[in-house]
This record gives C-alpha cells, structure tokens and sequence, in this order.
C-alpha cells in the first residue's frame, strides 16, 4: 500500500487517510482574520502532508506556533486572554469550561516539556511518528473548535 501521492502540482505528499482533524483545520483556514495565525496553519497543514519524516516535527511546531498565537488573539496577556477564549468556548457550560481549561493547561504543559516548542536538554523528545500525528491532532482539534468560537460573531 502506498503511503505518498503526486499531487495536481506535481509535489509528493504523504496519504491521510480518514484524517478529519486536518481536513477540518484546513475548512477553518477561510474564517480565520489574523494573517499570521492564517499563515501559521497552513504551513502546519502543508508539513502536516509533507513526505519527509523530518516534516512531522515541523508540522507539530507549527501547529503549536498556531495553537500559542491564538491564545493571545482576545487580549494580549496571554492568561488572561486564555480565559475569555475558553469562556467563550465553552457556550455558557461549566462543566465544558472544566474540560477546556484542563485541555488548554495540558497542551500547554506538553508543549512545554516536549521538544516541540523549546529543546533544550532538559525537554522530552518525541521519538515515534505516530506520537507527532497524535499531537497534532490533538492541539488541531481544540484549535478548530476554538477558531470557530472565536470567529463565530466577528
């Protein structure tokens, strides 16, 4: 089973299949008004597909670049504008507010102790590819919900 394809441009990519996450990050692209965070998922989207295993890395760094810009998007404190956004996020549930902070802290935390947004020695490196598939995903996931909260009434 082939794993890559040439693309209508003639570049190789790497087949994703049943890959909702990054098909619904891809959706959000035309909503988002911040040309740097817009700039940030598409490049995360593009090493997302991109052949070369080293691209998965990247695609994760991206994705968190992204995931990092958009907490700061409703102010430019980024704890405080991390509370609004996941207020906001939440639709008036508490109980949804609960498990979104604890996403927010937990991602934040993995971004942190990982190396995907600092290297140094002290950092957990991710030494499996499928662990940088799953981290994408996850951080994508919370990123369209968000995106789509975000940008709902604006």
């Amino acid at each position: 089973r082939l794993q890559y394809f040439v693309n209508e441009g003639g570049f190789v990519e790497r087949i994703v299949q049943n890959d909702v996450s990054v098909m619904e990050l891809s959706a959000t692209l035309k909503i988002i008004k911040d040309p740097t965070l817009s700039e940030m998922v598409e490049d995360a989207i593009f090493y997302y597909h991109h052949p070369h295993k080293r691209s998965r890395s990247t695609s994760l760094i991206k994705i968190w670049g992204a995931f990092e810009r958009f907490k700061t998007l409703e102010e430019g404190n980024k704890s405080k504008s991390v509370n609004k956004i996941v207020t906001m996020m939440s639709s008036d549930s508490s109980d949804f507010e609960v498990i979104l902070n604890d996403e927010f802290k937990y991602l934040s935390y993995i971004g942190n102790n990982y190396i995907i947004r600092h290297t140094e020695t002290d950092k957990i490196p991710l030494t499996c590819d499928e662990h940088h598939d799953y981290l994408f995903q996850r951080c994508g996931s919370l990123l369209v919900l968000g995106l789509r909260m975000f940008y709902k009434d604006r």
